[in-house]
């Protein structure tokens, strides 16, 4: 039996086609050719064996086999990206940290949003939260 092996860049432009809706438009964020995105998904694709996308007229949707396994792998994709982030911070010896100063009266559901938007942006960024 062989086992399918695909390569995480494979799963980043899937994701990206996703994200974007187009291949044209992954491309562009790609910084690569049309042509490549198409080259890595068709070799993904092979290599599972699956269609994880359909073509209606110039959007790429996922199929219900694509939206099961791209469910799965993005969690993998967000911790690899992390961890290259880390370890570029680590090279760089750069820590960042940020101090904030909330009123109380703030609205707390809108605060942790934000922030858990920036932690998931900046991984690496030690942030201070004083409430006031």
């Amino acid at each position: 039996m062989t086992v399918p092996r695909t390569t995480l860049e494979q799963w980043i432009v899937l994701q990206t086609v996703v994200e974007q809706g187009s291949y044209a438009m992954a491309a562009t964020v790609l910084n690569r050719s049309q042509s490549s995105v198409s080259y890595a998904l068709s070799g993904l694709q092979e290599r599972l064996g699956l269609s994880l996308l359909e073509i209606n007229g110039r959007k790429a949707i996922l199929t219900e086999q694509g939206r099961a396994l791209l469910m799965q792998a993005a969690p993998l994709i967000s911790a690899f990206l992390q961890l290259e982030h880390r370890a570029a911070g680590l090279k760089g010896g750069v820590r960042t940290e940020l101090s904030l100063v909330v009123d109380s009266v703030f609205p707390k559901n809108k605060l942790f949003r934000a922030l858990k938007n920036f932690q998931r942006e900046f991984p690496d960024t030690r942030v201070h939260l004083t409430e006031i």
